[in-house]
């Protein structure tokens, strides 16, 4: 909600005394109106026009100065279900989302900006909030986007840098830039289609994460794998939303475990899981692995 000051002040007196003499009511009425404008310039009350026609007596300042109350969306625990589940989806595009009344039904009655910098081939990339101001209705929202240095060593797996702004109100317009002025488009205008995976005959698809039953994402570097327990330990690749789990993780007996080759899924065994793979992994309620998918892309 943008801050405001409001000021009420009630100025209430009881004359119960009339004075006999003409002068000396014109005296006290006198005093009592140095005494109300004084009290009006020190607390910041504008001084209204003073009879008719004075056109110029009030005067509007020429800019007002807002403050967007606004919140950093860290845990994905913060977050509703199905605006989670739909962040989930957007975050492949680079652009931003509203997720607000009337389009959107939110819980708390507060609006939810997603703002995703898309889908990256490595790690080392980076969003963060800049700045953000209110100016007749349009909020402005500007972010700094970063990327790995020729030098640095980095995750040769799939990233998606996003943020979540929770705001306390809406607003007529969005704009969404980075320092370098270049415009985020807004994804309730740009029609998203589905990853164009090819699957072996008779594969079927391993159904989404489910948050709203307990259900987790986790994704990392296999750095150890038990084949008679059928465990793995993993480098967690950590971002502001990654589960609290791990390393260890029990992969279910009937878990599905597939190999994603650029747009290519195949199945795999669990004794085909080595050392150094980056692997994503769906977790249940319990914390089980009930799908694990390695992937492999050319990059």
């Amino acid at each position: 909600m943008i801050n405001g000051v409001f000021i009420d002040r009630k100025i209430n007196k009881k004359i119960k005394e009339k004075s006999k003499e003409e002068t000396e009511v014109k005296r006290f009425r006198t005093i009592i109106a140095i005494a109300v404008v004084v009290l009006m310039i020190a607390t910041g009350v504008a001084i209204g026009r003073i009879g008719k026609g004075d056109e110029n007596s009030v005067k509007e300042p020429a800019e007002v100065k807002t403050e967007v109350k606004y919140e950093v969306i860290e845990e994905n625990d913060a977050l509703q279900d199905d605006i989670f589940e739909a962040i989930m989806d957007l975050k492949v595009e680079r652009g931003y989302f509203v997720f607000g009344e009337p389009a959107f039904e939110v819980e708390n009655e507060k609006n939810y900006l997603l703002i995703s910098s898309g889908e990256k081939r490595t790690g080392g990339y980076d969003i963060v909030l800049e700045e953000i101001e209110e100016k007749e209705g349009v909020l402005k929202v500007t972010v700094k986007e970063t990327e790995p240095g020729d030098d640095e060593m980095t995750i040769q797996a799939l990233t998606y840098p996003y943020i979540v702004l929770a705001l306390d109100e809406g607003y007529d317009e969005y704009a969404v830039v980075n320092k370098a002025g270049e415009e985020f488009r807004n994804l309730a205008e740009v029609e998203i289609e589905d990853p164009n995976i090819e699957r072996e005959e008779g594969l079927k698809q391993i159904p989404d994460t489910d948050p709203t039953i307990g259900e987790a994402f986790v994704e990392g570097e296999v750095i150890a794998v038990d084949v008679e327990n059928r465990r793995l330990e993993l480098e967690i690749h950590l971002d502001t939303h990654t589960p609290d789990v791990g390393p260890e993780f029990e992969i279910l007996e009937d878990a599905l475990i597939r190999q994603l080759e650029d747009d290519k899924e195949t199945e795999i065994s669990f004794d085909e899981l080595e050392e150094g793979m980056i692997v994503g992994m769906i977790l249940t309620e319990e914390g089980e692995v009930r799908a694990v998918i390695n992937h492999e892309f050319e990059f």
